[in-house]
């Protein structure tokens, strides 16, 4: 609560003035030394009289709380990025054996850290899906009908190294969550962490050992779904991996599609972030160099709109 006490002095306002009519000074030294909880009703009441509203004041403490323990932040986006031994090596040191506080303490980092470890063969496969298992309840999250920041993380972590059930599961799950109404969303970084699932339901189905017409409807409907969304909100590197979902999934299957090798590469080029391209190898066939620079030189295609012709035409 001392976001709370903070807000409050930058405001000016007597603590006596705060609480009248809502609780005791006592108790207000209580919420803020952690010797009692504050209840929704009185923090509710009581940003009311700092004039902030409570979702501006939830958006102030996600931000706080990622700010404080920027290093644990920092050693996520490595693991999200498949850097595991920069991971390793420059952010795990200061963050072992500590309390973890971020929004994605408590499933996304620990599943991180097994990741890590069975990719840098400190540990087996095995040992980390067991370990895994254990933190990540699939049945749970997907009974829930909740959209949660630390599942949709540890999920998109957790497909890969995880069996072809499980994907399954988490793919059926994720198609779901983005084309019904039936799940509420409780997310702090909303466009991240929907971007996330779109991801996550796009790479269980395109690396799917058999994939069928069904499958492939639904790749073609969550491509539909995320370009839309992406169109919007622009979410730096998640564009590279978007578009790099597709180009293997195209590549795999023998599929001809100009408008997804154009957007890919594009992506790589204006990326903004130098860390996330930087000391990665994207396998670009020649061919579709010739065929990145053929789009460039069709004025029509690059004078429509972003993704016209990819979301009239679909992947297939």
């Amino acid at each position: 609560m001392d976001s709370l006490e903070r807000i409050r002095l930058e405001r000016k306002i007597a603590i006596k003035d705060l609480v009248c009519d809502i609780t005791s000074r006592r108790n207000y030294s209580r919420f803020l030394s952690d010797e009692i909880n504050i209840s929704l009703e009185v923090l509710s009441k009581l940003l009311n009289k700092l004039y902030i509203p409570f979702s501006e004041f939830s958006f102030y403490m996600y931000n706080l709380l990622m700010y404080e323990n920027i290093n644990e932040v920092y050693f996520h986006e490595l693991i999200r990025k498949e850097k595991y031994e920069e991971a390793y090596q420059k952010y795990y040191p200061l963050i072992q054996g500590k309390q973890w506080k971020t929004l994605y303490s408590g499933k996304t980092i620990p599943i991180g850290t097994l990741l890590m470890k069975s990719k840098l063969r400190l540990i087996s496969d095995n040992e980390a899906l067991r370990e895994m298992t254990q933190i990540l309840n699939l049945e749970n999250i997907i009974g829930g009908h909740i959209i949660d920041d630390d599942d949709i993380e540890a999920m998109f972590l957790y497909i890969r190294i995880c069996g072809p059930q499980e994907k399954e599961k988490i793919s059926a799950f994720a198609y779901d969550a983005l084309t019904s109404e039936k799940y509420m969303k409780l997310t702090g970084f909303y466009e991240q962490t929907i971007t996330i699932l779109q991801l996550i339901g796009l790479k269980t189905l395109t690396t799917k050992a058999i994939i069928t017409n069904e499958d492939r409807k639904r790749i073609n409907e969550l491509t539909d779904i995320a370009l839309k969304f992406h169109n919007r909100t622009r979410m730096g590197i998640f564009d590279i991996m978007l578009f790099q979902t597709l180009y293997e999934y195209i590549k795999a299957n023998n599929i001809e599609n100009k408008y997804v090798v154009f957007y890919y590469v594009t992506s790589i080029i204006g990326s903004f972030n130098e860390d996330f391209v930087k000391d990665h190898k994207y396998a670009i066939a020649k061919a579709d160099i010739n065929m990145f620079y053929e789009c460039l030189n069709d004025e029509d295609f690059i004078e429509s709109n972003m993704y016209e012709r990819l979301l009239a035409n679909g992947i297939m």
